[in-house]
């Protein structure tokens, strides 16, 4: 009978710090008009005026995309009862990638303003664009936490680590993504401008060694 590897399995963990380079937001709009054709016509209009904002602002086409379109009866209610139909709202909602954050919240502001009383800014977030080096980073220092973890093991349990059998990034139940990014700070300055802030790309490493 052939005799069971003996193993010593670790998780190794680290994380790297990265500066937020991009940014994205959610712009959109909502019109209430008579009719669904005016309704759309509305906001048809207003999300015109709010991409050409943006074109105007320096923002590429390829960074501008329409997410949602979407409509609705809207009835006007008197002491819980309804009292019939009001209108219709067309709603819209633009995701914008805005890649100077200096220049960001001035963009945003433009936006806003000729989308006029019917936009609104829904979402805002910031990204690293190319996180390559960075996750190289966490994941080396991964490494060297798992072989500190696993030599230390070897040692109490007088055992001498072996080949490596097994490497795999990410959580060892499957719940969370192997990289994941954790937001530092990220706050607006008093004058409006974007404080990109910090956040740090975290990796984890589950390794499996023999033993002898």
């Amino acid at each position: 009978m052939e005799t069971p590897t003996r193993t010593i399995s670790v998780t190794g963990h680290a994380s790297a710090p990265a500066v937020p380079d991009i940014a994205t937001a959610h712009l959109s709009i909502e019109t209430l008009a008579g009719s669904v054709e005016e309704a759309f016509a509305q906001s048809g209009r207003t999300l015109d005026a709010l991409r050409d904002a943006l074109h105007s602002a320096g923002v590429e086409p390829r960074d501008i995309a329409t997410t949602d379109r979407s409509l609705r009866a809207e009835r006007k209610w008197r002491d819980g009862h309804d009292d019939g139909l009001l209108g219709y709202v067309a709603r819209g909602t633009v995701r914008v990638t805005l890649r100077s954050l200096p220049a960001a919240a001035g963009v945003l502001q433009s936006a806003i303003a000729a989308g006029g009383e019917q936009a609104r800014l829904e979402g805002f977030s910031l990204e690293v664009s190319d996180p390559t080096a960075v996750r190289s980073q966490a994941r080396e220092a991964a490494w060297q936490d798992a072989l500190a973890r696993a030599s230390q093991l070897a040692v109490s349990s007088g055992v001498t680590l072996g080949q490596v059998l097994r490497i795999e990034e990410g959580s060892a139940g499957g719940g969370l993504p192997p990289i994941a990014f954790a937001r530092v700070a990220a706050a607006p300055h008093a004058d409006g401008a974007i404080q990109a802030g910090e956040q740090e790309v975290q990796v984890s490493l589950g390794v499996t060694w023999s033993v002898a």
